[in-house]
C-alpha cells in the first residue's frame, strides 16, 4: 500500500508538473506569438504608412512641377505672344513710315522736277 501510495503520489507529482509546465509554456509561446503579431502589425502598419507618405510626397512633388511648368510654359507663350505683337507693331510701324517718307519723298521729287 504504502508503494503505491507513494507511486500514485509521484505520478500525481509528476502529471501535476508537467501540466503546469506544458500550462507555462503554452502561456510563454502565446504570449511570445502576440508579441511578434502585435511587432508585425505595428512593422506592417509603419511600413504601409511610410510607403502611403512617400507616395504623397511623390504625387506632391509631381503635381508641383507639373505646376511649375505649364507655369514656365504659359509664361514663354505669353512673352513669345508679347514678342510676337511687339515685332509686327513695330513692323507696320516702320513700313508705314517708310511709306509715307517714300511717299513725301516721291512728292517732293515731283514737285522739284515739274517747278
Amino acid at each position: 500500500v504504502l508503494f503505491y501510495s507513494i507511486l500514485f503520489s509521484s505520478i500525481l507529482f509528476y502529471s501535476v508538473l508537467f501540466y503546469s509546465i506544458l500550462l507555462c509554456s503554452v502561456l510563454f509561446y502565446s504570449i511570445l506569438f502576440s508579441s511578434i503579431l502585435f511587432y508585425s502589425v505595428l512593422f506592417y502598419s509603419i511600413l504601409l504608412c511610410s510607403v502611403l507618405f512617400y507616395s504623397i510626397l511623390f504625387y506632391s512633388i509631381l503635381f508641383y512641377s507639373i505646376l511649375f511648368y505649364s507655369i514656365l510654359f504659359y509664361s514663354i507663350l505669353f512673352y513669345s505672344v508679347l514678342f510676337s505683337s511687339i515685332l509686327f507693331s513695330s513692323v507696320v510701324f516702320y513700313s508705314i513710315l517708310f511709306s509715307s517718307v517714300l511717299f513725301y519723298s516721291i512728292l517732293v521729287c515731283s514737285v522739284l522736277f515739274y517747278s
